[in-house]
């Protein structure tokens, strides 16, 4: 069954290869909006959800705004992906901390001089 799978896997490649460039750039943009952005992460399918939601956002909002000439493929969705994603990464981080109490992250720093915390 696996040699079936290798076998086919370039005709897949071919047929779904703008999926697999959105869901790679979804990727990049989500990662990066999470490492620029301070707050918790998400984990490996979030960081691809807000990056495929922001890669959205920031193509209706950046489209006019974002224009680089470069010999690098892709680069204006990934930086607008990008820019969405922070936006996304920013407002998730704001309902969470509201659904906190409006609390920072619920956990207190440790005070190493405290022996009570022990």
């Amino acid at each position: 069954m696996t040699h079936l799978f290798l076998y086919e896997l370039p005709a897949f490649i071919v047929n779904n290869e703008g999926l697999l460039i959105t869901l790679l750039i979804g990727a990049i943009a989500g990662y990066l909006a999470e490492y620029l952005v301070p707050g918790p992460g998400y984990g490996f399918l979030v960081t691809i959800a807000i990056g495929m939601a922001g890669g959205w956002l920031g193509s209706i909002a950046f489209k006019n705004f974002i224009n680089i000439s470069s010999d690098i493929p892709h680069i204006n969705e990934i930086i607008s992906a990008t820019l969405g994603a922070m936006i996304v990464v920013i407002v998730v981080n704001l309902i969470m901390r509201a659904a906190r109490g409006g609390k920072g992250n619920g956990s207190r720093e440790k005070n190493v001089y405290d022996w009570e915390n022990e």
